[in-house]
């Protein structure tokens, strides 16, 4: 008897921590969203160099790094570029869509590499601003790969580079709502998994 007052006890109190879970989740279901959204807020100064980073097919990021070329926070921004897609590096297909979007020439030029993980992009970005001579850059990527990228900037590459981010919508992601949706359901998921290999990676 007692066994089975235990038992029903049990299953009420999980009942009821169901029930206020999905009062509540429009108060805790955005903060794994938020968290993945780290950016450093607008820049105070002008920097050397934007650097879009790579992995973007939606334009966001070389359109959001033109944007603060033409803004006159730095006087170039490279198009990132990790893989071909049909033949064609991702860098220059960037860069012929920045500029069908009416980006100047001078304004965008691509970076082109073969990496596999923001991490190993990151040596390969670092390694080409210090042969710049670049002192201050900023950095735009996804707005739900910035918590992400910038751990693996500030804490994996020379520290010679100051590196400031910044961040460019993604569609079918907010933060506030990612669950709402099956692409915000995919984002937030593989983004975590993502990190969680990050961590790993790094620490061996």
């Amino acid at each position: 008897m007692l066994r089975t007052l235990l038992r029903i006890r049990t299953l009420v109190v999980l009942v009821l921590l169901c029930a206020a879970l999905w009062a509540t989740h429009g108060v805790w279901l955005p903060i794994p969203g938020r968290f993945l959204t780290a950016v450093d807020g607008p820049p105070q100064q002008p920097a050397d160099i934007v650097v879009a980073l790579a992995g973007d097919l939606s334009g966001g990021r070389v359109l959001r790094a033109a944007e603060l070329v033409a803004d006159g926070a730095a006087p170039l921004a490279l198009a990132n570029g990790a893989f071909r897609i049909f033949g064609e590096d991702e860098c220059r297909q960037a860069v012929q869509y920045a500029r069908r979007r009416g980006v100047p020439q001078a304004a965008v030029e691509p970076f082109c590499f073969r990496a596999d993980s923001t991490l190993a992009e990151s040596q390969l970005v670092d390694a080409e601003l210090r042969r710049r001579g670049v002192r201050r850059a900023l950095v735009v990527t996804s707005d739900f790969h910035t918590r992400r990228a910038r751990y693996i900037y500030r804490r994996h590459t020379s520290g010679q580079v100051d590196y400031h981010f910044l961040s460019a919508p993604t569609r079918g992601f907010d933060p506030e709502t990612w669950w709402q949706s099956r692409s915000g359901q995919k984002t937030v998921f593989l983004e975590y998994v993502k990190f969680a290999h990050t961590l790993i990676e790094t620490a061996s």
